[in-house]
């Protein structure tokens, strides 16, 4: 598709895996993760958070998300203190938060102490002080089980910050294990006015199985379609697009960029947040 382009303005559904320079007519648009973790740090940086920890999954993608956020997150002044990997799937995952929130350092200190002086002493773990915010790379799955071991080993005070991935529609019962999680949401997903109520229920009305379930795709490919006059006419005051997948701009390299709200989960519903209205400065 990329030797194609240049005749006539192509979008493309989805991001190539490496950085190009500007192709004319070719734009690129996808639900691309790296937008989120963008939203993440300023969202972070506007609400004073300078110093973090992340939990990621210990594969090529949740390092190379970690990567985006350490990146995005230095470049506006903030410090990524440590940083863990869990395994995915894994039934255990308190040695990744114990060892990213320096519990397991704790311990030993304890244990130590004992051995020395060689009596039993009342103890209880302490988790690092000087963290403003944790982010969090998780399928809903994990993340029922990261954010109740997060709270468990004390860091229950501290912000975490999730991308969408962690947000199933659909499924409130098991949400309140995410009780206090913020996260960029998919507008189509949570914010619903009279065009997106209309097309969440013809989805569920031809397929009743699936609307949920794809409901970010089904977003993503009306988005799409939207965007077909903005990219002909490529003029400066169509842009940004208010879309489903979010709201839309063009940056200089031809990817159609998305600016998304945020929630929080209350009382195992997420909630919608008052929008940041500062302006960042980047350092």
């Amino acid at each position: 598709m990329l030797a194609q382009s240049g005749f006539v303005p192509t979008l493309g559904l989805n991001w190539a895996q490496t950085e190009t320079p500007p192709l004319r007519n070719f734009y690129q648009f996808g639900l691309a993760p790296e937008d989120e973790v963008s939203a993440i740090v300023r969202q972070a940086v506007l609400s004073g958070h300078r110093t973090a920890v992340a939990l990621v999954a210990s594969d090529e993608r949740g390092y190379r998300l970690l990567n985006s956020f350490r990146t995005e997150f230095e470049a506006l002044g903030g410090q990524l203190l440590n940083s863990a990997g869990y395994v995915p799937n894994a039934q255990d995952v308190s040695g990744a938060i114990r060892d990213l929130l320096n519990v397991s350092r704790s311990e030993q200190r304890h244990r130590r102490l004992e051995a020395n002086l060689g009596v039993d002493i009342a103890f209880e773990a302490r988790r690092r002080q000087d963290i403003d915010m944790i982010f969090l790379q998780a399928s809903p799955t994990m993340g029922r089980l990261l954010a109740p071991n997060l709270r468990f080993y004390y860091a229950g005070d501290v912000p975490t910050y999730a991308i969408s991935e962690i947000y199933e529609p659909g499924n409130r019962a098991a949400d309140t294990d995410l009780e206090g999680v913020v996260f960029p949401v998919v507008p189509l997903l949570l914010t619903p006015d009279s065009r997106s109520s209309a097309l969440t229920q013809a989805l569920q009305a031809h397929w009743p199985q699936r609307a949920t379930q794809y409901l970010r795709l089904y977003g993503l490919g009306f988005d799409a379609y939207e965007l077909v006059g903005a990219l002909y006419a490529l003029d400066a005051s169509a842009w940004p697009v208010e879309g489903f997948s979010g709201r839309l701009d063009l940056d200089p390299f031809g990817k159609i960029r998305r600016d998304l709200p945020f929630a929080q989960f209350r009382n195992g519903r997420p909630t919608m947040l008052a929008p940041q209205v500062a302006a960042l400065t980047q350092q």
